[in-house]
């Protein structure tokens, strides 16, 4: 079961998500102010760029030290911060309100490329070192 940290400070977002994730078979977490361990702990943190507080530098820092998955939820009047997101290496974002069809679609495909990519690191070494696979 793949595992999601929600960041959040806001019951309205932590109500939208919760079910429509829980729903669909993920092991939900929530946290305002996450530390290095939680992040750590996860496959996908879900991020919302309106957490009071929140250090989005230091998030994305978090999540890419290990290959987690992050994905900002964020109003549209934000969508240039989402963007510096995903130039910071954020899989995509979500906009609020959640259309509940659209976040289980992003948070799989996100889980998916992550899945991918670990497979592809995989059969890469395996290729490199090709007496290891015995």
């Amino acid at each position: 079961m793949d595992s999601i940290l929600l960041i959040t400070d806001s019951a309205e977002i932590i109500g939208e998500c919760l079910p429509l994730l829980t729903e669909q078979g993920y092991d939900i977490s929530v946290a305002a102010n996450p530390d290095e361990r939680q992040a750590m702990a996860t496959d996908l943190l879900l991020c919302d760029l309106e957490t009071e507080g929140l250090d989005l530098r230091t998030v994305s820092r978090y999540a890419f030290k290990d290959d987690v998955s992050l994905i900002a939820i964020t109003p549209f009047e934000m969508v240039d911060r989402a963007i510096t997101a995903m130039q910071m290496g954020a899989y995509g974002y979500v906009l609020k309100p959640v259309f509940p069809p659209e976040l289980p679609l992003v948070v799989s495909r996100a889980l998916r490329g992550k899945q991918l990519s670990l497979e592809n690191e995989y059969l890469r070494q395996l290729l490199a070192n090709p007496s290891d696979s015995r």
